[in-house]
């Protein structure tokens, strides 16, 4: 295993911003965006919890694709056991990011 040096923007072709969205009550940044500039293989596990967010059960979509170009978090809403309209909010984000980034929205991750 070899460290490499920087943050997660070291490898190339990968870059990310983050931004004060309003979403936590603090002010604090609360939004980020990982891109890679080409579709990247991707794994991921997740909880095997029965009550997982719906950002889990949109992301779990996208790792059966085996590829991704992209990860969307929000800090200060977990959009956990929040049924349908959790889903659609999941699923929103995710088409919101994929266009901005001129990218299928199926190769969008999406974390709360």
């Amino acid at each position: 295993m070899k460290k490499v040096e920087g943050w997660v923007t070291a490898p190339q072709g990968f870059i990310a911003a983050g931004v004060k969205a309003d979403i936590k009550a603090s002010g604090n940044h609360d939004v980020a965006v990982i891109f890679s500039t080409v579709p990247a293989a991707c794994g991921a596990v997740f909880t095997q919890n029965k009550m997982c967010a719906a950002p889990v059960f949109v992301s779990r979509e996208v790792n059966k694709h085996g590829y991704a170009q992209a990860i969307a978090v929000n800090s200060g809403c977990a959009n956990a056991c929040t049924g349908e309209q959790g889903l659609a909010d999941a699923k929103k984000m995710q088409a919101h990011t994929a266009e901005l980034l001129g990218i299928a929205p199926e190769a969008v991750f999406v974390c709360s």
